[in-house]
């Protein structure tokens, strides 16, 4: 799970939201009240810098998703 603060959207926090995606796929983000921007924004900036797919936005969390390079399962 990450969190989205004050500082908002950083370029550090895009490359540790795509690692994660990379790792686990599904990826919480919280935002904080100090947050300028809607969570919707955040989602959607999100979703469109790391190529994810917005899953769900539920109060201050949304979840995305990103099927990884990596096919850990062995799954064809």
């Amino acid at each position: 799970m990450l969190q989205i603060g004050k500082a908002n959207l950083t370029s550090s926090f895009f490359e540790t939201l795509a690692a994660d995606l990379e790792a686990h796929e599904l990826v919480k983000v919280t935002m904080q009240k100090t947050s300028e921007l809607s969570v919707r924004q955040a989602a959607i900036e999100c979703a469109s810098v790391t190529g994810s797919e917005i899953i769900q936005i539920i109060g201050r969390t949304f979840t995305l998703y990103k099927q990884s390079k990596e096919n850990k399962l062995g799954i064809r």
